[in-house]
């Protein structure tokens, strides 16, 4: 059943952390919602079997920041959705490999500054809201 599964709903719960084989094996997976938890920690390899992956919904939960190995095995994903974290830091090679994706939203973080290379590889991207965040310049890479 877990490698055929397209749709894992898991929003409004309590998760507090994904752990390194919380999806192992949900290699068909091309929805993942964890809307509305408590996350703060993602480890590292947590998402690396998701590579069908298509929208991932992180969406009001305690991320404080994107590193550059989170999603390295995302290629096809297509909406990535952040909004309402605490996310302060994006390293500049968190989405380098995230060739498909068109929807990005980062919207009330507390983002604070971005450096000119987080968004060079999204050149599919069509929709990027990064609204109330604590931006203080826009640099020429938007």
């Amino acid at each position: 059943v877990v490698s055929s599964l397209k749709l894992l709903n898991l929003r409004a719960n309590k998760i507090v952390a994904i752990n390194r084989n919380s999806f192992g094996g949900f290699y068909d997976l091309v929805e993942l919602n964890l809307h509305k938890n408590e996350i703060e920690f993602i480890d590292d390899l947590a998402l690396r079997d998701l590579r069908n992956l298509r929208i991932l919904d992180l969406r009001i939960n305690k991320l404080s920041g994107l590193n550059n190995a989170l999603l390295s095995n995302q290629q096809k994903l297509n909406a990535l959705l952040l909004s309402e974290n605490r996310i302060g830091f994006i390293d500049p090679q968190a989405f380098r490999n995230l060739d498909e994706l068109r929807v990005l939203e980062l919207a009330n973080n507390q983002i604070r500054m971005l450096d000119r290379m987080v968004f060079k590889a999204l050149q599919n991207l069509r929709k990027l809201d990064l609204s109330t965040n604590s931006l203080r310049f826009i640099d020429k890479f938007i």
